[in-house]
Formats: C-alpha cells, sequence, structure tokens
C-alpha cells in the first residue's frame, strides 16, 4: 500500500510539474532552439525539415514573451519555403499566426526574389485579409503591399 501511495505521488508530482513523458516533442525542440544563441539557433533551424522550422518559427513568434521573430532566420531557405508556408497560410485560421507566416515572405521577398508573381500565394493572402479580425487588418494589409513591393527588385520566385 504505502509503494502504490508513493507511485501516485510520484506520478502526480511529475504531472503537476509538467516533467512527465507527455510533453510534446515538437515544443521542447522549440524551446531548446529558442534558449540559444543567435548563430547556434540559424544553425539548428536549417538542419530541421522545413515544417518543423515553422514549428519553431510560430512557437518562438507567438509563445516566447517577449515574442522572438525568426523571420530571416526562415527566410533563409530562399524559394524552397515558398511551398511549406503557403500550405500553412491556407491552412491557419488564427490571424496573429496568419500573420506572423506572412512575415517570412516579408523577408523572402526582400533578401531571395520576387513574390509579385506568385498568385498561387498572393490570393490565399488576399482571400484571407478581409475575414480578419479589424486589429489584424490594417497589418496584414501592409505586409502584403511589403511582399508584392519590396524596396529592391529581385527575379521572381520561381
Amino acid at each position: 500500500m504505502k509503494r502504490a501511495l508513493l507511485l501516485v505521488l510520484v506520478c502526480l508530482s511529475f504531472a503537476l510539474s509538467g516533467c512527465g513523458g507527455s510533453s510534446d516533442p515538437d515544443v521542447e525542440r522549440a524551446k531548446a532552439i529558442v534558449r540559444l544563441s543567435a548563430d547556434q539557433r540559424q544553425k539548428a533551424l536549417v538542419e530541421l525539415p522545413l515544417d518543423k522550422q515553422l514549428d519553431v518559427y510560430l512557437y518562438a513568434a507567438t509563445k516566447v514573451e517577449p515574442p522572438l521573430v525568426l523571420a530571416k532566420e526562415v527566410a533563409s531557405n530562399g524559394p524552397s519555403i515558398l511551398l511549406t508556408v503557403k500550405n500553412r497560410l491556407a491552412a491557419e485560421a488564427d490571424d496573429r499566426r496568419f500573420t506572423q507566416l506572412m512575415l517570412i515572405l516579408v523577408a523572402v521577398s526582400a533578401s531571395h526574389c520576387s513574390l509579385e508573381k506568385r498568385s498561387d500565394i498572393l490570393d490565399i493572402v488576399q482571400r484571407t485579409i478581409p475575414r480578419m479580425k479589424e486589429e489584424n487588418k490594417e497589418t496584414a494589409s501592409h505586409l502584403l503591399e511589403a511582399i508584392k513591393h519590396p524596396d529592391k527588385q529581385l527575379p521572381p520566385c520561381s
């Protein structure tokens, strides 16, 4: 009986402390990467598959206080990140996360290639903005303009 009580107390202690085996490995990975120095974080991010990079990026931008925006780091993938971002944009229901994903597009269009002719991506954004809450529409609209009209002209993204 004593042994069973001890086991229950230990299990309860782990559950309450969040140290049990049920923690999300993606969240744990994101937390570990966020704690790294900027150079180490960049290296750790690019070693992950593109969809996992977006998971870490969204975690850092929406769960860390103050938010840690890693748009440039994720955008360093160049055009190869675009399909993954496009798929996430199409599936994203949260306005804040959607605008965070748009920041990656801004970074790509500012440093790698022009998204001006990527109607597949721009259409998703343009259809979503009107459905956003008022407080997010203006930000998203400004980001869309930055995506469509970056400071310097670059070759089109393929």
